[in-house]
């Protein structure tokens, strides 16, 4: 089991923890569909979406955890409603821009890990979030992956992948937000 972590920061939040039934959807990495990285930020690495229904159960078990480490920390909001889910398979070499997924009524973006990156000492395939303080000073912080690792964010955070030396597979999901204050 991976350690917990929470981090917030001039009110955008990230939680950093594990999830246990991950393995559970190793399966929806057999690539069925056409390749949709076309209209993303992905580089170099295939797009795939899932139906709610086929990832029901670990978008519940993302969605209990982040709203229990919510509530640890005082933060006024519950992640409420599961929206969509996709599959990124980066190749060598793939990575993701810097973007956000504060579109639509997306509130939350979740990331889940199936691989370990080949080595630690470097940033090879580490997710990454650009977090300003309220004085506008920016920090970058960096994740790496490991499997069942979870990175929930704030969808206002921007965010991306920096470049992976060996294939590297996470499952992506997007929730709505509720506020409450």
């Amino acid at each position: 089991m991976l350690e917990d972590n929470f981090y917030l920061l001039n009110g955008r939040w990230i939680a950093e923890t594990s999830v246990e039934c991950y393995s559970n959807y190793e399966k929806l990495f057999n690539i069925t569909e056409p390749d949709g990285s076309a209209a993303t930020s992905t580089v170099n690495g295939h797009q795939q979406g899932h139906s709610i229904v086929e990832t029901k159960e670990l978008a519940d078990e993302i969605m209990s955890t982040t709203n229990a480490m919510l509530a640890n920390a005082n933060v006024l909001c519950k992640i409420n409603n599961h929206l969509t889910t996709w599959s990124i398979q980066y190749n060598p070499g793939g990575w993701s821009g810097l973007h956000c997924h504060n579109h639509g009524n997306t509130g939350a973006t979740a990331v889940v890990y199936f691989d370990e990156p080949s080595n630690g000492d470097n940033d090879e395939g580490a997710l990454y979030a650009v977090l300003a303080d309220e004085h506008g000073d920016n920090y970058t912080n960096l994740w790496h992956g490991a499997p069942g690792k979870l990175i929930v964010m704030d969808a206002r955070i921007w965010h991306g992948v920096y470049p992976t030396i060996n294939n590297r597979r996470v499952l992506v999901f997007d929730y709505e937000v509720e506020y409450n204050g």
